[in-house]
């Protein structure tokens, strides 16, 4: 009867095996209604809330749109209701801004 025995070797430096981060920039501490929200409910809401065109709108409903978009996908009242979850830089964005009393800045 004979045996076989295989062997392997991998040399790898220790900065080869920590995983890859990348960092994004999301400026979290400067949001304005002017500068990100307006642009982030165009693009992401007017299309089926034509009425978060107004800032009085959107400040009345502030509560409801940071509940809705950090629900989980599979939630019914999940938004935007195509399922596709907004950015996580976004979110924190709007987040933010309501957080900080939602001004019309």
């Amino acid at each position: 009867m004979s045996f076989v025995s295989l062997t392997s070797c991998l040399y790898q430096k220790e900065v080869d095996l920590k995983p890859k981060i990348t960092v994004v920039d999301c400026d979290t501490a400067a949001v304005t209604y002017s500068k990100n929200m307006s642009a982030i409910l165009k693009t992401n809401c007017y299309a089926c809330h034509s009425d978060f065109e107004s800032y009085d709108m959107v400040k009345a409903n502030m509560t409801e749109i940071v509940k809705r978009i950090n629900l989980p996908t599979s939630d019914k009242g999940f938004m935007p209701k195509d399922g596709t979850k907004l950015e996580d830089c976004t979110i924190l964005q709007i987040n933010n801004w309501v957080n900080k009393g939602g001004q019309n800045n």
